[in-house]
């Protein structure tokens, strides 16, 4: 990407005036595919910048063609090797390979014989051919039963222990005459399963043509060399949901339970009756997204999981153990002993057979429409997945304008749910519900594009006491449902949440709703609910207790009973749900795998009440929401058609982490600067009569009137200035600022204003940017018969000190967010230092004997690079 560079100037006048240097961002315009991609280092934290956000469901080759013709700029998903090719040659096509957190292989129904047989899974590790594998699919994967991609886990993969497996027919049928009940007749070239033909059923994805379905064929085709039928069904997401993940946690009456020695106390129940009639898949071809936490094995493979992450119902006793220990290891030493094992028993038990990681096929059109420029690549992540269209979202923007358009943006697959709390959470679902929920912490992009588990403070700063024996209360502030006394050598994580967040209704945000958050996800497991992050916290080493002080609802401390290297990612690894709108549903109800509630509606126009706790009644703002999916994020839900499967979102206007660079008013100094917000409020008319000028039936805008705030102004952490607003009528508001005590430069604005609306108490955020620009005195000589006078005449300099964002952007939070903070051991953050302060150079031309000094301008760029990595999925 074509960035300016900087340059710091000064001047020197007969005066000696001292002149300021200050960085300006500047547009940046597309110059070619290879300009429009920002570096990851540079990548913002700060958006959007679009006014809206179009997700659309195609088939992979209907994007890519999209892609390729200009009809949409980006598509989620890897491409193929041939689409890959054809991007590579194209003038228009930015392309890249990059490697990526993202495996795919072969799953096993442990409910269901003989694939829950150790030796019929060995004979399908030994029929898996991964030379061809590798050269049919090139640079797409690098093809490897590796639990631990070397690449992507140095620490966690051992090397010195081999995969005992390899492409071998006559140890393959060797294997499966080891199964009771198998049989092999030479003469007729059939096998038999307890005297009946056995055909092995297999669940391909039929709608991934890129690994998954033709790795499926290659296995059928080598079976047939051995005269083994594989029957290949090919199913799509949607049919996954309801043939596999739902039977699979049907099947399970109760889950694992760790005792404090880190074994299993309780094994898992399983219901072998109802399986035998619903969950009766035998192989399916999976893949998952993960990151660079290996502790991820602890989902897939232990019994804590049976029936969610664990969809298989594996369980080994010895590998709950060493994935426990893994999962509350204080040391890297540890860690990799409990990684060491586990690849171990991977290899000896195969809960999985892994056929590869995913590089990732990347392709983006800046040219669509009138042309973009700001696209993320996370290479650990792919294009879109999850934090890669987070990225992109909050920075791509038309290649010639800082702000505005509609971006759209193609998935891999249609959501099934757009419920975060739903059991079965697709990744497509999640790039959808991640730009309108924040979590408390986020990855930040690494130059190097390799997850080392940095973190950047997203919606609270946060610091960690180590090794803390506290007491665990009671009283007010407490959330204690175990009843536990106290925490021992263990951790007391603290968030503190910025105060100027709000939900989509204007509904402010504290620390209560992340509170509840931790029982909506039931991340301590005592809850009734079975949700895609359950028991990732369970006592009694993991989250005991959280603590809010009762004069500070922004703050919370979460009591944990362990010191581990991967506690602090409780904090970003599920988002915070607003707790005014959830209180009133049932959680387990809308959390269930067979069917969950559509958050995409209004109150009045959809089937809520089957979701809603015994006894309920709705309160009335709740039933002007245009729909449940009220987020925190940097977009508004607007709607999904299901039909189409479109999916629209528009820029959270209040979003508290607002790119105020991006808009600019600029004013010459000693005048007076006017900020007019309109302030409204987003409703869904469910009465007969228009109400506040929406139609019933409609959503709109309602203007609000009764607001009272002010705008104050903004440098670096500081408040210069403020002004109160007037007027309310028709929501439309202002307030001047005087800049005679501002000295020349680059300020930020923010509107602050109370309302209420439909009995609650609402709060209007929004930012932009103040460019103060100096007076320039000039010189002006007059001549008369006696003397000469000097007139000193006030001009403007304008259009050069206008800052308009470049693509590049710094990643530190605005000035209105900031909260300094940072871990007292391993992890430090840091966020008050590192605020973007753009400011005008004061230019003084002094005209002295006909002479003038001239000099020139170029901004430098305006970015600045935190370390990174990305959430899992």
């Amino acid at each position: 990407m074509s960035n300016s560079d900087a340059r710091f100037f000064g001047i020197l006048v007969l005066s000696l005036f001292a002149l300021s240097s200050f960085l300006i961002p500047v547009v940046v315009d597309a110059t070619g595919p290879s300009s429009v991609v920002i570096p990851n280092g540079q990548i913002s934290t700060h958006g959007p910048r679009i006014n809206q956000l179009i997700i659309e469901f195609e088939s992979d080759n209907s994007a890519f063609l999209s892609v390729q013709s200009g009809t949409i700029p980006a598509m989620e998903w890897s491409l193929s090797l041939a689409q890959y090719a054809t991007a590579e040659s194209s003038s228009t096509l930015f392309t890249t390979s990059t490697t990526s957190y993202d495996f795919d292989g072969i799953a096993f129904n442990f409910m269901q014989f003989p694939y829950n047989n150790t030796h019929f899974r060995a004979a399908i590790a030994d029929l898996t051919d991964y030379a061809t594998i590798q050269t049919q699919l090139g640079p797409t994967i690098a093809a490897g039963n590796n639990i631990y991609n070397p690449t992507l886990y140095p620490l966690y993969y051992n090397s010195l222990i081999a995969n005992p497996y390899s492409y071998n027919l006559t140890k393959a049928m060797q294997q499966l005459e080891l199964v009771p009940g198998v049989s092999y007749n030479p003469t007729t070239g059939a096998w038999t399963l307890n005297g009946k033909a056995f055909s092995p059923e297999l669940y391909s994805r039929g709608d991934d043509l890129v690994i998954r379905e033709p790795i499926a064929q290659l296995l059928v085709t080598d079976a047939a060399l051995i005269n083994l039928t594989i029957t290949n069904n090919e199913i799509t997401g949607s049919d996954a949901s309801a043939d596999i993940y739902g039977p699979a946690g049907g099947a399970v009456i109760s889950t694992g339970v760790m005792g404090s020695n880190y074994s299993t106390i309780t094994p898992p129940v399983f219901n072998y009756t109802d399986a035998a009639t619903s969950d009766t898949w035998g192989m399916y071809t999976f893949g998952w997204i993960v990151s660079f936490e290996p502790t991820y094995t602890w989902a897939f493979f232990n019994s804590a999981l049976a029936g969610i992450d664990d969809f298989g119902n594996f369980y080994n006793a010895t590998m709950d153990y060493w994935t426990n220990i893994l999962d509350y290891a204080n040391s890297s030493t540890v860690a990799q002993e409990a990684a060491s094992n586990i690849q171990q028993i991977d290899y000896q038990q195969l809960p999985y057979i892994v056929w590869g990681w995913q590089n990732t096929l990347y392709a983006v059109n800046p040219s669509s429409g009138s042309g973009w420029t700001g696209f993320t690549n996370l290479e650990t992540l792919g294009p879109s997945e999850s934090t890669g269209l987070l990225y992109t979202a909050l920075n791509v923007h038309p290649a010639h304008s800082a702000t505005g358009g509609t971006y759209y943006e193609a998935i891999h697959q249609a959501p099934t749910s757009l419920d975060p709390l739903y059991q079965t959470n697709w990744i497509w679902d999640v790039d959808v519900w991640e730009e309108v929920y924040d979590y408390p912490l986020e990855y930040a992009p690494t130059n190097n594009g390799v997850l080392d588990g940095s973190l950047i403070p997203w919606m609270a700063s946060w610091s960690i006491t180590n090794n803390s024996n506290a007491a665990i209360g009671s009283g007010p502030g407490w959330y204690n449902p175990t009843n536990a006394k106290s925490i021992s050598g263990g951790q007391v994580l603290t968030f503190n949440f910025y105060k100027n967040e709000t939900w989509d209704d204007g509904v402010p945000l504290t620390a209560y709703d992340f509170n509840q958050s931790i029982y909506l996800w039931d991340v301590m497991g005592n809850a009734p609910t079975s949700t895609p992050e359950s028991y990732d916290a369970p006592p009694p080493l993991g989250l005991l207790a959280t603590y809010i002080p009762p004069n500070d609802p922004q703050q919370i401390q979460l009591y944990v009973n362990s010191t581990t290297l991967w506690n602090v990612y409780l904090g970003l690894s599920f988002q915070v749900l607003p707790w005014h709108i959830f209180q009133y549903f049932n959680a387990s109800t809308i959390a269930t795998s067979t069917g969950a509630v559509d958050l995409t509606k209004p109150y009045s126009t959809s089937a809520y009440s089957s979701y809603l706790k015994s006894g309920v009644t709705v309160p009335e703002y709740i039933q002007w929401l245009p729909n449940l999916e009220v987020g925190s994020g940097a977009f508004d839900f607007q709607s999904w058609n299901t039909v189409t499967n479109v999916m629209n979102l528009t820029r959270n206007v209040n979003y508290y982490r607002s790119a105020w660079t991006a808009s600019n008013t600029t004013v010459t100094q000693g005048s007076n600067a006017t900020v007019t917000p309109n302030i409204y409020l987003e409703i869904y008319n469910p009465t007969s009569s228009t109400y506040g000028g929406v139609s019933p039936g409609a959503t709109g805008d309602m203007p609000i009137t009764n607001a009272t705030g002010t705008v104050s102004v903004l440098r670096g952490n500081s408040v210069v200035s403020t002004a109160s607003l007037t007027g309310g009528s028709g929501g439309s508001y202002s307030a001047s600022i005087g800049t005679g005590s501002l000295s020349p430069g680059y300020y930020e604005v923010m509107v602050n204003a109370s309302y209420s609306a439909f009995g609650l108490n609402r709060i209007w955020y929004s930012y932009s940017g103040l460019i103060v620009s100096p007076s320039t005195t000039t010189t002006v000589t007059t001549s008369s018969s006696s003397s000469v006078t000097s007139n000193p005449v006030s001009t403007t300099s304008s259009s050069s000190m206008i800052p308009t964002t470049t693509s590049t952007s710094t990643t530190a939070p605005p000035t209105s967010v900031v909260s300094t903070t940072s871990t007292s051991s391993s992890t430090t953050t840091s966020t008050s230092s590192d605020i973007l302060i753009a400011a005008v150079v004061v230019i003084i031309i002094i005209v002295i004997a006909g002479a003038a000094m001239m000099m020139r301008r170029r901004g430098p760029p305006a970015g600045g690079s935190t370390p990174a990595s990305a959430p899992p999925s």
